[in-house]
């Protein structure tokens, strides 16, 4: 009996052995999958961010350019407009009218610069959704565990 319960206790100390290594093999394949899976995230999160950076930059360069070229625009049309009534008795109500339509472009311009949303683009849209997918995966799993 001694020699059976001995054998019976090796082989249970010996299944235990297993199990200890088939978890450990289990927990560094699933940190190398865990540790690829964030380096990719990471590679995907720093190429939309310099998507994201270049494209902000040419919106940059173009507004300060366009801006640039109709404030030259409105000022020498200003400048044309009270050469051409200098002379007549209508250059003081045209200064007051240029001064309200100029007062009253960058109001609105103001106003409307303040809730814009530059073409509904929302930045990281891809890295959002594979997060999502990342958490459904994730919870999913952590729900059949229990």
């Amino acid at each position: 009996m001694s020699a059976s319960a001995s054998a019976s206790g090796e082989r249970h100390e010996g299944a235990a052995g297993s199990s200890v290594f088939a978890s450990w093999r289990l927990l560094r394949a699933s940190s190398d999958v865990i540790g690829d899976h964030t380096a990719a995230t990471f590679e995907l999160l720093i190429l939309e961010w310099q998507e994201e950076r270049a494209r902000l930059l040419r919106l940059l360069l173009l507004t300060v350019v366009a801006t640039a070229c109709v404030l030259l625009l409105i000022g020498f049309a200003g400048l044309f407009l009270l050469a051409a009534v200098w002379e007549t008795p209508l250059r003081i109500p045209v200064a007051a009218a240029l001064l309200v339509a100029f007062a009253s472009g960058a109001w609105l311009s103001w106003h409307k610069a303040r809730n814009v949303n530059v073409s509904g683009i929302r930045p990281f849209t891809t890295l959002r959704e594979e997060l999502a997918k990342d958490r459904a995966l994730f919870q999913s799993q952590t729900h059949e565990v229990r």
